[in-house]
């Protein structure tokens, strides 16, 4: 792909990265699609049929997420609900866009376009947060605000955050397989802020995106573990405060007031065994409209994306939800064994694949389809089929 072609797919995919960071940003539609899915779309097709060979490497990650979709199109059929079958068609063909995109995020400015767009993510989601919750010099309670209606919901907020920071803090601050002081303090800023939107799912797994580094760098050393020692003091310090300080964050996070603690974690919990409930039920599933469970007198969704594709696909969807996790792991793996890096940046691609597991781990506590969903779907096709690639090639020349 030469210059100019890589710049005509970047004014393309412009709306989509939009659209990406925040719905609203992208106000017009085509048809039944947005202007930014569409563009999406579009791109990954052309991309797609451009190709002097339509051959395409195997991603247990797209595979995993195409065998979700064709379960939960094939409830909707036997269900007879049009509007399921045309929003879950709509969602293969942005699976399709998304497959299709992955070979021009191998181009130079494609990267970069990826790179920008995580980066304007996360000046927004900082700027909107700080925005939101400092009013008159003081920190709102976020919960009260999202509540009365002026601020979304802290998970997604917190999600958003957590998994821009992280491609950041790794992308320009990750070099010669470590991740350096700025890259740590990027990814401590980023729990404190899902910590003061009390978003507790949120606040652990941007932490734990640290120990999936130790597991990729597989060294230890007394410089490093005296490093993390300061980080977990600065925070233990630091959450201690905050908690202090607000009454609401106190209550949320006082793991020793076990009356609340049960109160809140556990409808999580009685809704996850509501939705194992309906998918053996409904063993082939009910469509992506039809996923909601009864709970305390009133419909909700289970509050975690794998459970609501089990639900809407059944069996077969819950096999595509082990094969999409077969390939993160995978990538993990490959990416901790990979000691030859030439070719390939190595950065970015570690970037990739921590980000996309920071996301995916938090799909455990969340429902989200928006087009940022299939934005990670694309950047962990990138990186895994990257790295079996370079594998394979390793493995040839050792023969």
């Amino acid at each position: 792909m030469n210059r100019l072609q890589q710049i005509v797919f970047a004014v393309l995919l412009f709306p989509c990265f939009l659209e990406s960071i925040r719905d609203s940003f992208i106000p017009f539609s085509i048809g039944p699609l947005s202007l930014g899915r569409f563009t999406f779309i579009l791109a990954g097709i052309l991309l797609i049929v451009g190709k002097r060979k339509l051959k395409m490497q195997r991603s247990n990650i797209f595979l995993g997420v195409l065998l979700i979709l064709i379960a939960n199109l094939l409830a909707s059929f036997l269900s007879g609900n049009t509007s399921d079958i045309a929003r879950t068609s709509a969602n293969i063909l942005l699976l399709i866009g998304a497959r299709g995109c992955v070979d021009y995020y191998s181009t130079r400015i494609g990267s970069k376009a990826v790179n920008w767009f995580f980066i304007l993510s996360v000046i927004y989601w900082v700027v909107y947060f700080f925005r939101t919750i400092i009013i008159g010099g003081k920190l709102a309670v976020y919960s009260e605000l999202f509540y009365e209606g002026n601020a979304i919901n802290h998970h997604v907020i917190g999600m958003l955050i957590s998994v821009s920071s992280i491609f950041v803090a790794i992308r320009y601050f990750f070099f010669d397989g470590r991740l350096k002081v700025v890259g740590y303090l990027i990814i401590i800023s980023a729990s404190l802020i899902c910590f003061i939107t009390e978003s507790r799912s949120n606040t652990i797994v941007t932490l734990m995106s640290i120990f999936i580094l130790l597991f990729i760098e597989r060294r230890v050393s007394i410089k490093l573990v005296s490093r993390l020692g300061f980080i977990v003091f600065i925070l233990f310090y630091t959450f201690s405060f905050l908690t202090e300080q607000n009454d609401t964050l106190g209550q949320r996070f006082d793991i020793s007031d076990m009356d609340y603690q049960e109160r809140t974690t556990g409808v999580r919990f009685e809704m996850i065994s509501l939705g194992i409930e309906e998918f053996f039920k409904n063993p082939l599933g009910k469509g992506f409209n039809n996923i909601e469970v009864l709970i305390n007198g009133r419909t909700q969704l289970v509050h975690n994306q794998y459970l609501s594709f089990i639900i809407g696909g059944g069996v077969l969807g819950f096999i595509g939800v082990i094969i999409w996790w077969n390939g993160i792991w995978k990538s993990l793996n490959s990416l901790r064994k990979t000691q030859n890096w030439e070719g390939l940046d190595r950065s970015f691609i570690t970037a990739c694949v921590v980000s996309m597991t920071i996301f995916q781990i938090t799909l455990f506590t969340i429902e989200f389809s928006s087009l940022f969903l299939y934005q990670i779907i694309a950047i962990g096709i990138y990186a895994e089929t990257k790295l079996r690639e370079q594998n394979n090639i390793l493995n040839y020349i050792s023969i």
